[in-house]
């Protein structure tokens, strides 16, 4: 694994063919640049008054940006900061939250968006929009304790974590695309947690990040659920953010204020 240090960032994304990985902190949005030697951040600034947040999200085909930012609204920008849009409210109520329960993801093939609205302390609801906001749908109800939210784009799925109704386990849950079709696909064992969920939908592998496990670990697994292993352990407890990018056979994800690079298979 490479490293490199940049200001403390819980989301990453990127876009293919654009040779930078995209950081959302609480402030601001930075760029590292993947080509040569110098990974220097390089900030991005958001036009329109546009702040940073807790998730972040692409669209590759339309060339955007996806923000939930720290005032809970969902935002598209170009990945030179311009044409910052609010376009959705993902905290109507104002409710206080923590960053793993903001999710966003992209069907690139439609135009679409979707999103996690925290609704209570506990309870969120997965919404769909298109890019430009309009037809904001209502896909999957009173979702306990939400903690990721990825789109397979091969399979046609939505994947998200979520706990049982006494909150005691976490749990992989796959739904058609539209919301229907609910069900459970893998169940952590007692004890364990289920953060920044990510897909290699060309090879069908499951990727998270679990806190609790070994001082932190990177799992996967196949997309129904099925041969859980761990790839990384012992990460710290301030791993999080996940960036599958099949193409290069990498994986990023973030270490306090430091960015991870691997092998999509851990090593």
């Amino acid at each position: 694994a490479s490293h490199t240090n940049i200001t403390a960032a819980p989301s990453l994304t990127a876009l293919p063919g654009i040779p930078y990985l995209y950081a959302a902190s609480l402030s601001e949005l930075v760029r590292i640049p993947l080509l040569g030697t110098n990974h220097t951040p390089e900030p991005v600034l958001l036009a329109n008054n546009g702040v940073g947040g807790n998730a972040i999200g692409a669209d590759t085909v339309h060339n955007k940006l996806i923000i939930n930012d720290t005032t809970g609204k969902i935002a598209t920008v170009n990945p030179d900061g311009t044409g910052y849009t609010v376009i959705a409210n993902a905290n109507p109520t104002n409710n206080p939250i923590q960053d793993y329960r903001l999710a966003v993801a992209v069907d690139e093939s439609t135009g679409q968006l979707y999103w996690t609205q925290i609704d209570s302390l506990y309870l969120s609801t997965i919404k769909r929009a298109n890019l430009d906001g309009s037809n904001v749908q209502t896909l999957v109800a009173q979702v306990l304790n939400q903690r990721g939210l990825t789109l397979d784009p091969v399979r046609r799925k939505l994947l998200w974590v979520a706990t049982d109704r006494t909150e005691r386990e976490n749990i992989i849950f796959r739904s058609n695309l539209d919301g229907s079709g609910v069900e459970a696909i893998y169940t952590a064992p007692l004890g364990q947690q289920i953060r920044y969920l990510a897909i290699n939908p060309y090879t069908q592998k499951l990727y998270w990040i679990d806190p609790t496990y070994n001082s932190g670990a990177l799992f996967w697994a196949d997309s129904d659920g099925q041969r859980v292993a761990v790839l990384q352990d012992y990460l710290g407890t301030n791993a999080r953010g996940l960036v599958v990018r099949p193409l290069e056979n990498t994986l990023y994800f973030t270490q306090g204020d430091t960015i991870v690079r691997t092998d999509l298979d851990g090593s």
